[in-house]
């Protein structure tokens, strides 16, 4: 495996890059399991596709043009301040969640 070889239990700190899906961010307690990753493991939400979800959100969500524009700018300012999705991975092993970054 590519980390393996990299050497990825040897690191000090990790850090894992992605957007808010689900389906990838449940898979990464196990693969640091299984690569004996160190205890310093951090994951930052990808801005830039986390608000392009948000977008796609909001355009089912909502019909009214200025209502969709009001909420998306207001969960996307949340995000912004690191005040959203902090309660998806409490219960995942050794991760911390850091504060999101715009590009």
């Amino acid at each position: 495996m590519y980390l393996v070889n990299l050497g990825i239990s040897q690191a000090k700190q990790v850090l894992f890059i992605a957007d808010g899906a689900e389906w990838i961010w449940k898979h990464i307690p196990p693969l640091l399991e299984r690569l004996g990753c160190p205890s310093e493991t951090y994951q930052l939400f990808d801005f830039y596709h986390v608000t392009e979800h948000l977008q796609v959100f909001a355009d089912v969500a909502f019909t009214e043009e200025q209502e969709r524009k009001a909420w998306f700018q207001k969960a996307r300012r949340t995000l912004k301040k690191g005040k959203a999705l902090r309660g998806c991975f409490k219960s995942q092993r050794r991760l911390k969640i850091m504060p999101v970054v715009e590009p």
